[in-house]
């Protein structure tokens, strides 16, 4: 990778690590998306005494092997109650790591990017700024069709809802 390209992915990491501190500290995005429980106390209760270890929880939970149990599971998750949680019994990251964290993931990305961007050859600034934006927009999807509800970007109490895939 050239001096210029590797200079150019850690511009664009920092410029999108400035902008995921706008997004989550000055707007109102994700204010609308986090709720809190009525009783956080008893949720926690619960949470303690039935998920062992730290990961991604999902409720209703079902085996993707069993055709009967799956069914069950879909139509309580389109009509019934649903959970989707990262639960983490023995505490988290602290927030300089975390932000540590993604600083790296933004690099990693960008390197990503712009090594791939020197090996398409590819003439002119529009056309590489064009490839670029379908990465960003790629991903986006990708997130967004994760959950099924728009993803963290927009929620179902989002103001700004995208259409569920």
């Amino acid at each position: 990778m050239k001096p210029r390209a590797a200079l150019a992915a850690l511009v664009a990491t920092i410029t999108v690590f400035a902008w995921q501190t706008v997004s989550h500290m000055a707007l109102p995005w994700h204010h609308v998306t986090v709720m809190s429980f009525k009783n956080p106390e008893a949720v926690e209760k619960v949470l303690v005494e039935n998920a062992n270890d730290p990961g991604m929880y999902m409720l209703p939970w079902a085996d993707h092997h069993d055709e009967e149990t799956m069914k069950k599971a879909t139509e309580q998750w389109d009509n019934g109650f649903s959970m989707f949680a990262a639960v983490r019994p023995n505490g988290s990251n602290s927030m300089e790591s975390s932000l540590a964290q993604q600083f790296l993931w933004n690099l990693l990305g960008a390197l990503l990017i712009a090594f791939l961007l020197g090996k398409l050859n590819l003439k002119g600034t529009a056309c590489k700024v064009g490839i670029t934006v379908s990465f960003a927009l790629f991903t986006v999807c990708v997130a967004s069709c994760q959950t099924g509800s728009g993803g963290a970007l927009a929620m179902p109490t989002s103001p700004w809802p995208l259409p569920t895939p």
